[in-house]
């Protein structure tokens, strides 16, 4: 399965798949409960995985309130699946940006390789830069 992305040619015998997907996982910095976190994986039409952003190592550049970090800390989102896990983030939706005017007229923040995605439990709408996996 190829990947369209708006204005760009798409592909049917090759190229990259960004795919959405779940790692079960515990990170203390935002809970001692394990985690259901949301990880975006980029692979080669054979199958190999050759870029991954994992959200949970991107906490701190959320920069939640200190009353937010205590909510999710003590309640992630806890989720009866895998025995509970915490679906802190839940992320439903990832794109490449791809061509776009904003990039044109200078805005590196929005390059046409970065990813945009939205987070159903933190209510935004962020873009990754696909260099250097933080968020601009």
């Amino acid at each position: 399965m190829g990947y369209y992305v708006p204005e760009m040619e798409p592909l049917v015998d090759g190229g990259k798949t960004m795919v959405l997907s779940h790692k079960n996982l515990k990170n203390t910095n935002i809970s001692d409960k394990p985690l259901l976190d949301d990880v975006i994986i980029e692979a080669t039409w054979e199958g190999d995985i050759i870029w991954e952003w994992i959200c949970s190592e991107h906490f701190e550049e959320f920069a939640f309130s200190e009353e937010a970090k205590n909510i999710l800390c003590r309640n992630p989102n806890m989720r009866p699946a895998g025995g509970g896990m915490g679906d802190w983030m839940h992320i439903n939706s990832i794109s490449l940006l791809g061509p776009n005017k904003w990039y044109e007229k200078g805005d590196k923040r929005f390059h046409p390789d970065n990813i945009i995605w939205s987070s159903r439990q933190a209510n935004i709408v962020a873009v990754t830069d696909k260099t250097s996996g933080e968020l601009v």
